[in-house]
Formats: C-alpha cells, structure tokens, sequence
C-alpha cells in the first residue's frame, strides 16, 4: 500500500519493488510536482500523471530499474547527479558530459573522446579570461575546473 506524509508520498512497486521495478516517492511542492526514480508501476505511474502531474524526475542513480518508465515523463525536466550521468552515446558519436563548476555552479563542459575534442562552454581561454564576476561564480571552482579539464 502507498503511504502519504504530508506532501511526500510513497508509492510501493510492483513485485514488491524488487528487479526490474523500485520503489517510487512523489513530491507535491507549492510550484513543482516531482517523480523519484519512475520505475515502480506502469499503472501506478500512468494515473500519477494524468491525476496529479508530473513536472520534473529526479533519478537516485543511473540503474535501468530506476528509470524504468522514464519515457511517461519525456516533457518533464530531468534531474541526476553529474558524477552518476554515463556517457552519451549518439550513435557513431560519444559524448562524456564534465561537471566544471565554477562559471556557474551546474556548468558542463563536453568530450568528444574519439575526436579527442572539448567544448568548454563560457570557460574562455582568450585573454579576457575563463572567469567572469557573476553572483553564482566561484573562482576557487574555476581553478579547479581548469585543472580538470586540463588533462
């Protein structure tokens, strides 16, 4: 049975949430209404949506019986840790996303390892600099985002 606290709800998963589904919780914030790890019930997550709504998914971990119906929600925004995201692959083309704080605190940078390429998004290397004096900036993230990306 699913379980209601406050404005936290857990939901239970099929097969008692064991492989290939979890357990789910669903947050109903004032503005945004969150799905954590969509992979308990394709029909417990079906009415979800239609009932209550879903804007954002948040993933715990990068595991398939995390996302398992992942795809319901292709218009909400999608949160994972940056340490967790695997390398994208594009068919003949891999992409491996690299947190560089810094600029901002949630700045990418991306590798293209067979092209042996990297975008560095606004870490400019000109002598107008990689840094820039905005609220959210953080010089010592720089730095350490620039020794990364260095090697």
């Amino acid at each position: 049975m699913d379980v209601q606290f406050g404005r936290i709800r857990f939901i239970r998963g099929d097969n008692g949430g064991k492989y290939p589904f979890n357990h789910s919780v669903y947050l109903e914030g004032k503005d945004v209404r969150v799905i954590i790890d969509p992979s308990c019930s394709l029909q417990k997550l079906t009415d979800l949506k239609q009932k209550d709504g879903v804007d954002q998914v948040w993933l715990s971990h990068w595991h398939e019986d995390h996302m398992g119906f992942l795809n319901l929600f292709d218009n909400c925004t999608l949160r994972i840790s940056q340490r967790d995201f695997p390398p994208l692959d594009l068919g003949s083309l891999k992409v491996k996303l690299v947190a560089t704080p810094g600029h901002t605190p949630g700045h990418l940078s991306f590798f293209f390892p067979d092209e042996e390429s990297l975008f560095l998004g606004d870490y400019d290397l000109t002598t107008f600099g990689p840094w820039y004096g905005d609220v959210y900036s953080g010089i010592e993230q720089t730095i350490t985002s620039l020794r990364k990306l260095k090697y």
